[in-house]
């Protein structure tokens, strides 16, 4: 279990995903890595080419342990960043590897932000919707082919990424994975069940009629595949998720301080290795870690990714 198992709506691009020519190529003309709102973890849904300009903040938390241990929506804009960060470094060695052997990367669709749905940032949704956010990246190469490399370099190429995203995930995935794994057992505690028994009456009186909220993901799919607005949808679940997150956030924060003290000694080597990592990748294949913001906060925080 890699995380929480629904991620929101973003395009099928990850190195994870390329992993033959003939995916690479698609990707081409859709998209990447995480999923659609619903719960299977790659799909060429149209809903999932959805982009939104959505502001990012390059401003690094002086702890990072809730990036790696997200207790609420709000802290998962930082296991956000922390994803994103792998997925550029990794991109940033495939188009080096490619370049290296006298071919050019066609321009791919952007990478974008993974948002863990079972951790809802309902602030974030409230104002941005489901669509993704694309993460800030080198410009590409205006010289860059339309033309994908020949199969076997690319097959090498992206083998080499996959190698990079793998070595930096294994610093925290473990970890992570553990976490995640703990709080996944709180849909069985009675409080919150009982708050995600009103979920679907709440949407009812809003004028939504799902039973589920994987009905509901259905439907936020349907509105953006059919070039609408899931605006007034965002608004819904963020307002019927309310009490479900009052149930769920005290536990998780409960929990951490417990697992914090549980392994104690391996978020301290964590601590330890992080960050000196990043900066090293950082000048390495020249991108930033950052996170999505609410807002524009000052031009020398944050920008908008398009």
């Amino acid at each position: 279990m890699a995380g929480p198992t629904r991620t929101a709506a973003v395009p099928p691009r990850t190195v994870l995903t390329l992993l033959t020519l003939v995916t690479l190529i698609t990707l081409v003309a859709c998209a990447a890595g995480c999923s659609k709102p619903s719960a299977s973890p790659a799909g060429g849904d149209p809903a999932a080419a959805t982009f939104r300009a959505s502001p990012v903040t390059y401003e690094v938390p002086a702890d990072l342990t809730p990036a790696v241990l997200p207790a609420t929506g709000a802290e998962s804009r930082w296991s956000q960043g922390l994803d994103a960060f792998g997925e550029a470094v990794a991109d940033g060695e495939i188009r080096d590897c490619v370049r290296s052997r006298g071919e050019e990367m066609p321009d791919l669709a952007p990478l974008a932000f993974t948002r863990y749905m079972d951790l809802p940032d309902l602030e974030f949704i409230r104002r941005h919707g489901f669509g993704s956010t694309a993460v800030p990246v080198p410009s590409p190469d205006p010289a860059a082919s339309q033309d994908s490399p020949g199969p076997e370099l690319m097959r090498r190429c992206l083998a080499a990424g996959q190698t990079v995203l793998n070595e930096f995930r294994a610093l925290y995935g473990p970890l992570r994975m553990s976490w995640f794994k703990v709080i996944g057992r709180l849909g069985s505690d009675e409080s919150v069940a009982l708050a995600y028994r009103a979920f679907p009456s709440c949407l009812a009186q809003r004028g939504v009629r799902v039973k589920s909220e994987s009905r509901f993901f259905g439907l936020v799919d349907q509105r953006l595949a059919a070039g609408g607005t899931d605006m007034g949808l965002a608004a819904d679940y963020a307002t019927c998720m309310a009490p479900v997150e009052a149930a769920r956030e005290p536990l998780r924060e409960e929990l951490r301080t417990r697992f914090v003290t549980d392994h104690r000694q391996e978020i301290k080597e964590l601590t330890e290795k992080l960050m000196p990592r990043v900066r090293k990748l950082a000048a390495r294949y020249k991108v930033r870690l950052c996170f999505p913001a609410l807002e524009q906060a000052g031009a020398d925080v944050t920008e908008t990714a398009r």
